[in-house]
């Protein structure tokens, strides 16, 4: 029984050795996008293509997650800078009246436009912390240095309704396949995809 257990062993180690980096690539792209969908159980591979991966800002970590809280970031500026111009507005309205309803709306608008004025402020401020990261991250990256496996992925799988589509992923991996080091939809409508992510780091580094 010994020996028929060490045979079984042996083969499974063996089967694992001679798996190609295609193969390797195939199957770290499937465990990975399983982590991120709603329903991994609809999940079907349609393609895998692997290159390799080199240095790039494009796909540094802290510099993508820096472009990523941008993204966020601007989607409450723009909002906010909405929120105060309408309660500039207000106050411009309220301005040339006097009697004590008219003040009181005045005074309201420009509490109001104060308070989002300083929300507004913050938001900036972290914004340009977050341009510094990207600044300071291309400066000090070595770029185009060999650093693992870039795995370009095709898959199916399943939205909130049930209804299956096409996404395209990458991936980035060490060159032994054993760690993630950054995951980017590949779609041009995504504002957190890799096309928004670069033409935002693009911006930063006036490249």
């Amino acid at each position: 029984m010994k020996n028929v257990i060490s045979l079984l062993l042996l083969s499974l180690i063996v089967v694992g050795c001679g798996q190609s980096r295609e193969e390797k690539a195939a199957l770290f792209a499937e465990n990975e996008v399983k982590k991120i969908l709603n329903d991994a159980s609809s999940y079907e591979a349609v393609e895998t293509r692997l290159d390799s991966a080199f240095t790039s800002i494009y796909t540094d970590y802290e510099a993508c997650a820096a472009a990523y809280k941008i993204a966020e970031l601007r989607s409450k500026q723009e909002a906010l800078q909405d929120e105060y111009d309408r309660e500039k507005s207000s106050a411009a309205i309220w301005s040339n009246s006097w009697d004590a309803y008219s003040k009181e709306q005045h005074r309201q608008a420009k509490k109001e436009m104060e308070e989002i004025g300083n929300r507004l402020k913050k938001v900036n401020d972290e914004i340009e912390e977050n341009k510094m990261i990207i600044k300071n991250r291309y400066k000090s990256l070595d770029e185009n240095k060999f650093c693992g496996w870039a795995i370009y992925h095709r898959f199916r799988c399943a939205n909130g309704l049930g209804i299956k589509s096409l996404a395209d992923i990458l991936l980035v991996t060490d060159e032994n396949f054993e760690t993630l080091q950054i995951r980017m939809l590949l779609d041009d409508n995504d504002p957190q995809g890799f096309e928004q992510i670069k033409q935002t780091i693009d911006g930063i580094i006036e490249k």
